[in-house]
């Protein structure tokens, strides 16, 4: 493999082994931060959750899987032949769309819930626009999913397409009722989906539903007689709508921020959110919000009643102050709270995610704390965070309602899973599975190196899989000397490769990326430069620059952001997105914002090889007769040809040595699921095998797709509508891969959020 390299440029000087790869993003569970998880009361044996109605209890949605329009998704995927998934290394637990029991259940960002007279927790997944159902024995299953893009919303709850959920609530019936881009709809329990407010241009203070100018959504609740009430944070009211569909503003100034007790129009919220019931009707609001100009940060953080006769007071907190304090009334501080809920006696429970926290406030004002998260959280509770391992590890309780025993649940979209404190004060995890402090350490430990990695490529020399990652670089524009790789063995051993602490230079981004090729060795680059390397039997790399330029200036480095063709370092680049080497050691770069793809042929010189610098489209063709929109990823296969990501084409474009473009894969539309002909957007990685079929990854799907050298397009892995980590052959799933490599006959072998897994199917093909 070595010898294609050696042969083409004779590489003598020896400098160490520093792989950096920009990180990319994977599908995370990352905390909203809007303010926007509420219930309706309901009478549940000594408690009552905000969300649904009192003293009538809602109808649960239906728990039989078989009347439900969208079935729970424990199906096996639908690929085009059996495959399964094994575990290398890495945390396989938190993020995920994965429906079971308690542990093995995975949620994506859990929020919003409420409460059927079940006992039936409710969950609004909000980026992912999904609801899914708790028993009280732990068992999750998905109510309603769809597409992750904003399109028709009156149709099936399996194919609707919802931007996010803000808000939920119940009624009696057993509707969810949820805001979703400045409208109101309701989900039936028969599963029909319809818009109820909002969509309109009537901003006025009384006017019909759909008439109406909606706002954000920051509180909902239901009433037993139907009636809805709505808070909407940005324009500082509280709205009620009737069954017929009046609406009626109770509270608040339209578009006027500020801060006064009182009644009706004369009331001024600072940024009215999520609400709840008492047993006596009273609705208690959170009342908070941000202001850029004190710095960024939340601003007021108060808890106010709303009598039946739309009479607003301030229980407790202080206008424009925020912080953590427990006391009585004015002195008890809050931090940004996004939830709460009551117990048929009146005290309040609200969810303090910035203070780490869940807080109680009695009748009479008391403000107090339930639980907390500390830096040393060994605590009577039985919980175990460690807040000073930062957001990964830190207890960030988002939804909050209670059940049917009183207990609390509280969802934690950081770390995506739902948990319980019960009355005695014990923790526990009701539903899903979060990350652990000590599966995470951020310290640059293995599990934090695949957190970082940005590429993935097996070394058949030891049956290892070569783990690419970089840590930064120092402001004088060096690696520092945490950018590095490691050797991943397939039972989870990782080892470091020899390198130089100096490190290399690299351009003014702070990255040197790298792709290893099945020729041996790799191909470096910067925005403006390309390098070759290749290993010696110590494991040490020779390299040399083969073509632009770089310099220690940050300064210097914009001189060379222009395109020039000619022989090696007197040729200069714009913005070379990714490179790849064939195998007689010719070397093709991408530049995404030249749209054109050029070649460093063995002697180092440099010439457009397809596209026209400076020309965008999507043209087939010879050479500069083809027009390209972006380019960005880049592999080679055995016979030379070279597969391009056309990204704003939605696109793959094959070039063959001879320069002819064609294209292999074609979106039908953006974002689209069909694969015949279709991928959804933006790929993520691709990889060819020994025969020249090319595998093609997804950024935001977990279906990875076989392109034959015919053009026939099949899904050797394909988990349908799970996500998550789920290992073995019965109904196996994985989150989206970042990068994949093969290792063997029938098997890759995926980077995928904290985790490298493999993936075998009998149509996977074998190495080059």
């Amino acid at each position: 493999m070595v010898k294609g390299f050696t042969r083409a440029w004779g590489i003598r000087a020896l400098v160490p082994v520093l792989i950096g790869l920009l990180l990319a993003a994977c599908g995370g569970g990352g905390r909203s931060t809007s303010a926007s998880s509420v219930q309706a009361p309901m009478d549940i044996s000594n408690t009552t959750g905000s969300g649904t109605s009192t003293p009538n209890q809602p109808e649960p949605l239906t728990s039989d899987s078989s009347a439900s329009p969208s079935q729970p998704n424990t199906s096996a995927a639908s690929a085009s032949a059996p495959f399964s998934v094994s575990y290398v290394a890495g945390i396989i637990t938190g993020f995920g769309d994965v429906d079971g029991n308690g542990a093995e259940a995975r949620f994506g960002t859990p929020d919003q819930m409420v409460v059927d007279k079940s006992g039936n927790v409710i969950v609004a997944e909000r980026w992912a626009s999904r609801l899914k159902r708790i028993t009280p024995a732990g068992e999750v299953s998905t109510l309603a999913t769809q597409m992750q893009v904003c399109g028709p919303s009156d149709t099936d709850p399996n194919i609707a397409r919802y931007c996010a959920i803000d808000s939920l609530a119940l009624d009696n019936e057993g509707n969810v009722f949820f805001a979703d881009d400045f409208t109101l709809k309701k989900w039936s329990a028969s599963g029909k989906l319809t818009v109820v407010a909002g969509g309109g241009t009537d901003t006025s203070a009384n006017t019909s539903a759909l008439a109406l100018k909606l706002g954000r959504v920051a509180g909902l609740l239901v009433d037993p007689s139907g009636n809805i009430y709505v808070s909407e944070g940005d324009n500082f009211v509280v709205r009620r709508i009737s069954p017929n569909g009046q609406v009626t503003t109770i509270a608040g100034k339209y578009q006027t921020r500020g801060f006064a007790d009182g009644q009706g129009a004369d009331v001024l919220f600072f940024g009215p959110g999520p609400m709840t019931f008492d047993p006596s009707g009273n609705i208690y609001i959170l009342d908070v919000g941000k202001i850029p100009a004190v710095g960024g940060g939340p601003a007021s953080a108060l808890v106010r009643k709303m009598t039946p006769s739309g009479t607003v007071t301030t229980l407790a907190g202080k206008y424009l102050q925020h912080g953590y304090l427990d006391g009585a009334g004015s002195a008890a501080r809050f931090d940004m709270p996004t939830a709460i809920a009551a117990d048929t006696v009146g005290n309040l429970y609200i969810a303090d995610p910035e203070n780490n926290a869940i807080r109680r406030m009695t009748p009479e004002g008391i403000v107090s704390t339930v639980i907390r998260d500390t830096s040393q959280f060994d605590t009577p509770h039985g919980m175990n965070y460690h807040l000073d391992r930062g957001s990964y590890d830190s207890f960030e309780p988002f939804g909050l309602v209670l059940d049917k025993a009183g207990n609390l649940v509280f969802s934690d979209p950081n770390r995506s899973f739902i948990g319980k404190v019960e009355n005695n004060g014990t923790y526990s995890v009701l539903a899903g599975a979060p990350w652990d402090a000590a599966q995470f350490p951020l310290d640059g430990g293995p599990v934090d190196l695949i957190a970082s990695a940005d590429g993935l490529q097996w070394d058949p020399s030891d049956s290892t899989l070569l783990l690419l990652v970089n840590s930064g670089s120092d402001p004088s524009g060096y690696s520092s000397t945490k950018a590095i790789s490691r050797k991943v063995a397939l039972d989870g051993g990782f080892s470091t490769l020899p390198r130089d602490p100096n490190g290399i230079r690299t351009d003014y981004t702070g990255t040197t990326q790298r792709q290893f090729s099945q020729t041996g060795g790799f191909v470096g680059w910067g925005w403006n430069y390309v390098q070759l390397g290749i290993p010696n039997a110590q494991g040490l790399y020779s390299t040399t620059m083969i073509a632009g330029k770089i310099d220690g200036s940050i300064q210097e480095n914009f001189r060379y952001q222009t395109d020039i063709d000619g022989p090696g370092k007197d040729a200069q680049f714009s913005h070379i997105y990714a490179a790849a080497a064939d195998k007689d050691g010719n070397v093709y770069v991408s530049q995404t914002n030249r749209s054109v793809i050029r070649k460093i042929d063995t002697n180092g010189v440099v010439s457009i090889f397809a596209g026209v610098a400076g020309v965008k489209g999507n043209i087939d063709g010879q050479g500069v007769q083809a027009l390209f929109n972006e380019p960005r990823n880049l592999v080679t296969g055995p016979d030379g040809s070279l597969f391009v990501y056309d990204s704003a084409n939605n696109n793959i474009r094959k070039i063959t040595p001879s320069g002819v473009v064609t294209t292999v894969l074609t979106s039908a539309a953006s974002y689209g699921v069909a694969y015949n002909g279709g991928y959804v957007e933006p790929v993520a990685s691709m990889v060819v095998d020994s025969e020249g079929n090319l595998y093609v990854a997804d950024e935001y799907s977990t279906i990875i797709r076989k392109v034959t050298p015919s053009g026939k397009i099949v899904a050797v892995a394909d988990t349908g509508t799970r996500r998550g980590i789920h290992l073995g052959s019965n109904a196996p799933s994985f989150n989206p891969p970042r990068a994949m490599t093969l290792i063997g006959p029938n098997t890759l072998a995926i980077l995928c959020q904290y985790a490298i897994l493999t993936v075998k199917s009998p149509l996977i093909g074998r190495p080059q």
